[in-house]
């Protein structure tokens, strides 16, 4: 039964003749006029409410209502002028007490104004659990920023701190950063921010025109040591964009799926410009010891636009950073399928920085020739960072430089390898690449079942050779297929294998100069002249073990007819690569020299 109902005392009315309605809660008797309820508010706490599920408990109208509460509860207004500040404020204060809940944003522009002065107000959720944001749609918070930023005045922020079990569903925020200035260095503007946060999903996100990041995630630090983890978020179809810093910056996080996330055009602010790195997403900590970001994998990601790089990975580089264990801050880092596109005016060459122990890129796309960089390039080794990365199923339309890693000399190949497999590069180039190198990797790892595309366009007319692909310290180099369309002798097609490299089963379809150069420095030697292995050179053995002294050991390649040109060792194999009945297998050298010394081998039976 109802702690609240109408009781049936007899019927009464004031002098007027308006009806009084007896009332009883528990021992209280009271009577009061229908329209004097509705009026003072205080009916529903009169008003008795059970839900009909079993075991349901009894509670007043109020009581249930209050369960869920609108911004506008506490006297914001929703216009898009008015300052609704302390109306979100009372709603923080309200929300924090009450130690979560589910908050209703109705359709409207949300101001805040009290920001750009020392007094700037952050609306700071702190120590929920619970708590349910629900934008309708065309709900907005619209933060003020028509001044000239700097360390004492800046806009506020939307904070959520130590804060569990977090659910934000459609939330827009717009930091306006076109309408301002700045001055100094960056000062945190972010559209959310999460410090020590965990279950944490944030669905239908839209976070815009914010000075610095859309979207910031860490750890709640406690004098440089992780006090509270920010642990198992869910990101789902995030749009950040026009942002000046960053789309997203995740500094600490432990275990994050994002899905169908775009991040895009970092940096187009209007007058105010833009911060560096001014990427897409920076996964990047801010302290040099333990791991601080673990787990995160990105599905179907977009990242397009950016004024700076495409995004940023990396283990955190410091002077002492070798001398680390080998474990790294950044730990596990998924793609799967992205788009990756540099942005028109991006002119940095470190376009993709993916130093990270256990990275990973799978499928999807990379397009670098849309910039205005000159080498612009994939960076699965930076610095002095460590590094594991695998690129696989992998498509790159790039020019110069597509992809460097680089080894620092304090690491081993076992510290750095990257594993680049059954991925195409294509170089769009339409003009010459002035020596540059298109791949370039002198680390541990694999090069494996790849395709390479270069065109005659992108090679020099001048002395200067082309390296497509430069590999001194992987492992394994096998089945991969070089194509160039070049036409005249003076474009040189080389590939640079040094460093007891095993290279085995690669494809050249076309004619080509084939080059081999030492780790010593010493002069580049011809090993195929062009139009001796026309229509095509398939190299099935080519183990280089890096001495200066020695050249290439147990070099074996096929080609239709017995070399003519070149300089050879002796012990090179060539294997007729149109073999015919009464003939023979192919030709081994006897006598070192240009071409040197050539005798056939292996008759075939008629």
């Amino acid at each position: 039964m109802s702690n609240i109902k109408i009781s049936q005392l007899p019927a009464a009315t004031t002098p007027d003749g308006t009806e009084l309605l007896p009332l009883v809660q528990g021992s209280t008797t009271k009577r009061v006029a229908l329209s004097s309820l509705l009026a003072d508010g205080d009916g529903a706490a009169w008003v008795g409410f059970i839900q009909s599920g079993t075991g349901a408990q009894t509670r007043t109208a109020q009581a249930k209502m209050r369960e869920t509460v609108s911004v506008k509860d506490f006297g914001a207004v929703g216009d898009g002028v008015t300052d609704d500040t302390a109306a979100i404020v009372a709603l923080k204060n309200y929300v924090n007490a009450q130690g979560g809940g589910f908050v209703l944003w109705p359709k409207g522009t949300y101001y805040i104004a009290q920001t750009g002065a020392p007094n700037t107000v952050n609306i700071e959720f702190t120590d929920c659990d619970g708590l349910t944001f629900v934008f309708d749609a065309g709900a907005e918070i619209s933060l003020k920023a028509d001044f000239v930023h700097s360390a004492s005045l800046t806009s506020s922020n939307i904070v959520f701190r130590r804060c569990k079990n977090v659910l934000l569903e459609n939330v827009k925020t717009n930091g306006n950063v076109s309408t301002g200035t700045k001055v100094g260095t960056e000062q945190g503007e972010h559209g959310l921010q999460f410090f020590g946060c965990q279950n944490v999903t944030l669905i239908n996100p839209v976070l815009h025109d914010h000075p610095n990041d859309g979207l910031y995630i860490d750890h709640q630090f406690t004098a440089g040591v992780i006090s509270t983890e920010s642990r198992n978020f869910a990101v789902i179809n995030l749009d950040s964009y026009n942002n000046g810093r960053q789309g997203c910056s995740i500094i600490g996080l432990f275990n994050g799926t994002f899905i169908n996330c775009r991040f895009r055009d970092t940096g187009n602010t209007g007058s105010f410009g833009s911060y560096a790195p001014g990427a897409g997403l920076d996964i990047e900590p801010n302290v040099t010891t333990g791991v601080v970001v673990r787990q995160l994998k990105f599905v179907n990601p977009r990242i397009t636009g950016n004024g700076g790089s495409i995004f940023a990975c990396i283990n955190l580089a410091s002077p002492t950073y070798p001398s680390i264990a080998s474990t790294g801050n950044v730990d596990d880092i998924v793609f799967e399928n992205p788009y990756f596109e540099v942005g028109a005016s991006a002119s940095g060459s470190d376009q993709i920085i993916f130093a990270v122990k256990n990275g990973s890129i799978t499928g999807g796309t990379t397009r670098l020739t849309t910039g205005a960089a000159t080498n612009p390039r994939i960076t699965p080794l930076y610095s002095d960072m460590l590094s594991t990365v695998s690129i696989k199923d992998h498509v790159v339309y790039g020019k110069n430089q597509s992809l460097l890693a680089v080894k620092d000399a304090s690491r081993s190949i076992y510290d750095q390898q990257v594993i680049i497999r059954d991925c195409s590069f294509v170089n769009e180039n339409s003009v010459s690449n002035g020596g540059a190198i298109m791949l370039q990797m002198d680390c541990g790892g694999e090069f494996i079942s790849n395709q390479v595309y270069c065109p005659s366009a992108a090679y020099s007319t001048g002395a200067a050779t082309r390296e497509l692909v430069r590999a001194r310290k992987l492992n394994v180099v096998s089945g991969n297929v070089y194509t160039t369309n070049m036409t005249t002798a003076g474009q040189q097609f080389v590939v640079d294998y040094t460093d007891a490299v095993v290279v085995e089963n690669e494809t050249y379809p076309n004619q080509t100069y084939f080059w081999a150069k030492n780790d010593a420095g010493a002069a580049l030697s011809p090993l195929y002249g062009r139009g001796q292995n026309a229509p095509g050179m398939q190299m099935t053995l080519y183990d280089y073990r890096g001495s200066a002294a020695s050249n290439l050991y147990s070099r074996q390649f096929a080609s239709y007819t017995v070399p003519t040109s070149g300089t050879w060792e002796r012990g090179d194999i060539v294997w007729h690569s149109q073999p015919s009945a009464g003939g023979n297998i192919g030709w081994v050298c006897t006598s070192a020299g240009t071409p040197g010394t050539w005798k056939t081998f292996g008759t075939i039976a008629v």
